[in-house]
């Protein structure tokens, strides 16, 4: 409830998202979710899971406190601190692609250039300034509650929704 009035989100957020992700997410596709995953809903976690497609991973933020088994029975295959994945980038054309090494967490951290970049959540207002170049915030209000391709981010070279990418 405090987030909804915080960040002046609509009644519906919840749903919206869940909506969303259905239109969104493929059963066979992966699912990062940059933290904070459920406040004070936590005994409807498992049931909301199930109810979405796709594969999900937990990049723990600093309010998902607890183990990382309850997290995975609750339907997380996996549960991590962060997670660099490689990205293949299509730019403009087929010979300008690109892989990319992205570090995911939930926090913006100084990468000292061993990844390209850092996707991260934690803040909710966009405007705050980034660490560096390389960070992209992801933020659920900027994008009406939608999850974005990982590779998408980087084209569209905006903010993207907050823990929800495939």
């Amino acid at each position: 409830e405090n987030i909804k009035k915080y960040e002046n989100r609509p009644e519906d957020f919840n749903e919206r998202i869940l909506k969303n992700w259905r239109r969104t997410v493929g059963r066979d596709d992966l699912v990062y979710h940059l933290g904070d995953a459920i406040f004070d809903r936590a005994s409807e976690l498992k049931g909301i899971l199930e109810s979405v497609p796709g594969t999900k991973i937990l990049v723990r933020g600093g309010h998902d406190q607890r183990s990382y088994e309850w997290y995975m029975n609750k339907g997380f295959a996996a549960v991590m601190e962060s997670v660099i994945v490689r990205v293949v980038m299509a730019i403009t054309h087929k010979k300008d692609r690109k892989k990319k090494r992205v570090l995911l967490s939930h926090r913006p951290k100084i990468t000292h250039g061993w990844v390209d970049y850092n996707i991260h959540g934690h803040r909710h207002r966009p405007k705050e300034e980034r660490p560096a170049k390389k960070h992209y915030l992801l933020v659920l209000e900027e994008v009406g509650y939608k999850p974005v391709r990982l590779d998408r981010v980087f084209l569209e070279g905006t903010v993207v929704p907050s823990g929800l990418l495939t």
